[in-house]
């Protein structure tokens, strides 16, 4: 799976050509997911742990940045991880940066799947920094081994109902999404992918050494929203 796509035809509506191109986006996507977060440890180089945290990396052979991957185990029904990840409505309690997070065409809604075109934005992350954008086929599917397990993904794809803006760079999601696992029913495993080029004039050696400490930050802000959740359920 390449780590970015870029749409030929300019129409503004989604036609069944698209359909089918961004159907098999998806596919290749959810697989791609599924292999990365499954994959053995050994192929994968520790560059920090952090209590129930193991954050690894490996580079890919279509981008020099470094492919980071985050596994760690929650004391939560896996329903209430997951529904966090899934809902874009809630992406900015736990990422203080986010202006927003938006379907903005739906390719596939089903009751355990859908695919959607998405428009994710974020603040400046520090002082001379401009702001960043992402136009993404993003994948959800619920229950996707019939065994409970979930899974959410995302890859930058460019589309004319996503147009670039003034004084924002674009950047782009690579190979990126989550894989949870149910751990009974009061715990679930959780993987997270985060592969993104934040584009623009930011030295590529700078993501690279920071991505591991940016991923546990991000962790810890989703996990303790997650907790809350727990407890307005009691």
């Amino acid at each position: 799976l390449k780590g970015y796509y870029t749409m030929a035809e300019k129409s503004p509506v989604i036609d069944e050509k698209q359909r089918k191109y961004f159907l098999k986006i998806a596919d290749e996507l959810e697989k791609t997911v599924i292999k990365l977060s499954t994959e053995p440890d050994s192929e994968w180089k520790i560059v920090k742990q952090k209590k129930e945290l193991t954050i690894t990396r490996k580079p890919t052979s279509d981008s020099n940045l470094y492919l980071f991957r985050g596994k760690a185990t929650i004391n939560a029904p896996i329903s209430t991880v997951f529904e966090l990840e899934r809902d874009l409505s809630r992406r900015k309690e736990y990422n203080p940066f986010c202006v927003a997070f938006d379907n903005i065409c739906d390719i596939v809604k089903e009751e355990d799947r859908e695919v959607y075109l998405a428009y994710y934005s974020v603040a400046s992350v520090a002082v001379g920094v401009s702001p960043r954008d992402f136009s993404i086929l993003r994948v959800v599917h619920r229950n996707f081994d019939g065994k409970g397990s979930c899974l959410t993904g995302g890859i930058s794809i460019e589309h004319t109902l996503m147009p670039k803006k003034k004084n924002i760079v674009r950047a782009k999601a690579l190979s990126s999404g989550w894989l949870f696992e149910a751990l009974g029913d009061k715990q679930c495993a959780t993987t997270t992918l985060i592969q993104i080029d934040p584009c623009g004039l930011i030295p590529k050696w700078i993501v690279n050494y920071g991505g591991a400490d940016k991923a546990i930050e991000g962790y810890e802000r989703f996990k303790a929203v997650v907790f809350k959740d727990l407890e307005k359920k009691r």
